[in-house]
């Protein structure tokens, strides 16, 4: 999902995590001759070691931290607090079986550490045990009941679950919360969508706007609710809207093109997908532009261009409807010779 792009945890979101750095009380010192961690062994080595471990992101973090627990030269307090670190860069590469353990380990001994309970919760969720995330969520909101960070990313865990009134409940609490929160309206409206419930949807997506510097993206998503509610002119005008603010956006240039063809005015859908193409050629979502070209191709009758849009969409993302609806254009037109 987009996941939010201020609270919800995303992997750009991951820094050093704050107070980590204080808990392990490491302090650069060139003259002292030991380190407290290395049983005497040489002090800049361990100190880089240590920097290394702790540069979230950094491409020999895994290596360095690694190094550090192996070697068994600290306290076990701080080994799992070296062991969360890790963890961290294992989120960012994607390995979050690995991480969910390491968090575990770290948790141990810092049974309330936001930071870690978070980063499992996450990788959790990566991980699709919804269960296992909903109850560090739950914690996480135990510790802070006023902790927008944790409702939001909850809320947005029931609804990747499926469970739309959980969801809907968090992000009124964070409404509630803060009122002025344009990221809960705009998720919330998210949630009102995929339950089909796009009036509300419509209307909490009215009431971002207000709130919201991300007019682009409202206007795109309550154009997607007024398409689906069949109110397909006001779609095209939000669907306008969002492009006068996000002018290389293919995405809504293909959702407008898709509008249009509703209602009959092909050439101008033509236009519209042709642009979002020429924006994205070969991008994962260009199999979804070539698809929308091909129908509205074979709407204006050009059935061997539809063919070949058809045959570019799968070639790009292997669907079976992709490859059903070539069939069926193929078969339509055997049949016509």
């Amino acid at each position: 999902m987009l996941k939010t792009a201020l609270f919800a945890l995303t992997l750009h979101t991951f820094v050093v995590p704050v107070g980590l750095h204080d808990d392990l009380n490491i302090q650069s010192n060139p003259d002292k001759k030991t380190s407290p961690y290395t049983n005497g062994a040489n002090p800049s080595k361990w100190q880089k070691l240590l920097g290394t471990c702790l540069s979230i992101g950094h491409y020999k973090a895994i290596d360095a931290c690694t190094f550090l627990i192996d070697q068994s030269l600290i306290s076990q307090e701080k080994t799992a607090l070296i062991q969360g670190y890790r963890a961290y860069n294992y989120m960012l590469q994607g390995h979050f079986d690995k991480s969910s353990r390491d968090f575990t380990q770290s948790l141990k001994y810092f049974p309330n550490k936001s930071q870690f309970l978070m980063g499992r919760a996450y990788s959790y969720q990566k991980l699709k045990q919804y269960h296992d995330a909903e109850v560090d969520y739950t914690t996480l909101l135990t510790l802070n009941p006023r902790d927008k960070k944790s409702y939001m990313n909850r809320a947005e865990l029931y609804r990747e679950m499926g469970s739309y009134q959980a969801a809907i409940q968090d992000f009124s609490t964070l409404i509630r919360l803060d009122p002025e929160f344009p990221i809960a309206y705009i998720e919330q409206g998210i949630t009102y969508h995929e339950m089909g419930e796009y009036e509300k949807a419509i209307k909490v997506y009215t009431d971002a706007l207000v709130l919201s510097k991300d007019r682009g993206r409202i206007y795109s998503k309550r154009g997607l609710s007024y398409r689906k509610k069949g109110q397909v002119k006001l779609a095209i005008q939000d669907y306008t809207k969002a492009l006068d603010l996000m002018p290389k956006n293919a995405t809504v240039y293909n959702n407008r093109a898709w509008a249009y063809m509703t209602i009959g005015k092909l050439q101008q859908g033509l236009s519209d997908i042709n642009h979002a193409i020429k924006l994205e050629p070969k991008s994962l979502r260009a199999a979804t532009f070539y698809d929308t070209r091909a129908h509205i191709l074979k709407a204006l009758g050009r059935s061997k261009d539809a063919i070949s849009d058809f045959r570019k969409a799968f070639a790009l993302e292997p669907l079976e409807r992709y490859k059903a609806k070539l069939k069926e254009i193929e078969q339509s037109q055997n049949q016509n010779k």
